[in-house]
C-alpha cells in the first residue's frame, strides 16, 4: 500500500525528511523564511576572490557574504571531498574551495 507523505504521521516519516522539517520550524520560529524568493547580494565572486587573494586555502576570513548565481558542486567519488565550482561572468568554471 502506498502511503502519501502528507498522511504519514511524524513518526512514519523519513529521517531526512524528518531533519528537514526540524530545520525548516527552526527558521520559522526565528522569522527568517525559509524558502526566501531573494537573496541580497553583499558582493560578487570576483570581488570576494580579489579581496582574498591572499589567504591561504582553507583558511577562515572571519567574514560572511552572501553571493548568489549557479553554483555546481561536485563530489569526488569515495574521497568525501565536495569540490564547489562557480562560472563567472561566463569565464571557464573555476574551483573555489575543496
Amino acid at each position: 500500500m502506498v502511503r502519501l507523505i502528507g498522511t504519514m504521521s511524524e513518526n512514519d516519516l523519513p529521517e531526512q525528511l524528518r531533519i528537514r522539517r526540524e530545520k525548516r520550524e527552526s527558521l520559522l520560529g526565528r522569522g527568517i523564511a525559509p524558502y526566501p524568493v531573494s537573496v541580497n547580494r553583499t558582493a560578487s565572486l570576483k570581488e570576494i576572490r580579489e579581496r582574498f587573494k591572499d589567504l591561504a586555502t582553507d583558511s577562515p576570513s572571519g567574514v560572511i557574504e552572501s553571493v548568489a548565481g549557479r553554483i555546481i558542486l561536485n563530489a569526488i567519488p569515495e574521497s568525501y571531498v565536495l569540490q564547489l565550482f562557480a562560472k563567472v561572468m561566463a569565464q571557464s568554471y573555476k574551483q573555489c574551495f575543496r
